[in-house]
């Protein structure tokens, strides 16, 4: 609400804000927010998290070396769609995983990795 007690009127900026981190909503007591570590945008009532592009990108990462490229796996999703598991070594020989699927692009874990770690057990 602004001094006048009407509901504050909020649009997306002409340019996202890019962020380092995937950014998330929160609701709080004045109003619902778009989060990326210490970067706070007040969004509208009605965003969802689909919308969260518009407010807010994450920025490409610089500094990371290329990881070599070990195995890949095609696995398919709940809904029927085709994503690819990737499993790459860095240089200090750890193995990391990542997948094609949006849940992957969000929270850097998913099922389908899950999957392929405890079948290759």
């Amino acid at each position: 609400m602004d001094k006048d007690n009407k509901p504050l009127e909020l649009k997306p900026p002409t340019k996202p804000v890019e962020v380092d981190w995937p950014p998330l909503l929160a609701n709080m007591s004045s109003g619902r927010y778009a989060i990326s570590g210490g970067t706070w945008l007040r969004v509208p009532e009605d965003t969802a998290f689909e919308d969260l592009h518009l407010w807010m990108v994450v920025k490409p990462s610089e500094s990371m070396p290329e990881p070599t490229t070990g195995q890949t796996w095609t696995v398919r999703g709940s809904k029927g769609d085709e994503y690819t598991v990737t499993q790459s070594a860095s240089d200090s020989r750890q193995i990391f995983y990542s997948c094609t699927c949006p849940g992957y692009g969000f929270r850097r874990k998913c099922r389908h990795i899950e999957g392929i770690k405890k079948e290759n057990k």
